[in-house]
């Protein structure tokens, strides 16, 4: 991708200059390492994002304490990159500890606490753990509810989820409601042509296959199918 190698090229120009003047252990050289990292973690690069990544976080610990928001930050991002691995077992302490930092820092209630116990949330769903994920999600939702607002594009991420594990559950009538949510959100947010809106049709499809609405799903894919087709080609 031409834009990813743009952004690559800039990033490492930053820190070329920022070795040159002998700025290469402070918080702006982390940030722009984070970012970098971030970049090889879209591109799939797990080795090079997981090396800078590795690297940011002795920095923020160093420069900003270990018990930090922006350590929580590389502890979550670490976390993201084995979760992008399926390696969950190394995710959780990771996702648990950037919590227990957003816990201490802001508070049970802030945006940043309730997006890590997202996070957790989402690991503990992918992990069969689903009786532990919930009480994480709905906790989430109400705080972001609160904080954020109830169409936030946060908030339904996590009522996305949510609709997710209900139907993993079996909790079919509660997962639709929930998807239909996401999908009126979503497509006020973003318009009925964007991504995030075809992946709300797409999740309330795959809902009413479980529950042999067959007509209703069909109709939901080709809606889907139509805005990947403009979106991606």
């Amino acid at each position: 991708n031409a834009r990813y190698s743009a952004a690559e090229a800039l990033y490492k120009q930053s820190l070329k200059k920022r070795r040159e003047l002998h700025e290469s252990d402070n918080l702006s050289t982390a940030k722009t390492l984070h970012s970098l990292a971030a970049l090889y973690l879209k591109q799939s690069n797990y080795p090079a994002s997981m090396h800078i990544y590795r690297d940011v976080l002795e920095m923020y610990e160093k420069l900003r304490g270990a018990e930090h928001p922006e350590t929580a930050k590389a502890l979550n991002s670490i976390a993201e990159l084995y979760y992008a691995q399926a390696r969950y077992l190394e995710a959780e302490p990771l996702y648990q500890r950037a919590l227990e930092i957003h816990k201490k820092v802001y508070g049970v209630e802030h945006i940043d606490t309730a997006l890590s116990l997202n996070s957790l949330a989402r690991l503990y769903t992918d992990m069969g753990k689903l009786t532990e994920a919930e009480p994480l999600y709905l906790t989430a939702l109400i705080f972001l509810e609160k904080s954020a607002g109830r169409n936030s594009p946060d908030t339904i991420t996590v009522v996305g989820n949510l609709a997710t594990l209900y139907d993993r559950q079996g909790r079919h009538v509660e997962a639709e409601a929930l998807h239909t949510r996401a999908l009126q959100a979503r497509t006020k947010i973003f318009g009925p042509h964007h991504p995030d809106t075809a992946d709300a049709l797409r999740g309330l499809a795959d809902c009413y296959v479980k529950q042999n609405k067959l007509a209703e799903a069909e109709a939901r894919y080709g809606e889907a199918f139509k805005v990947y087709e403009k979106a991606f080609g």
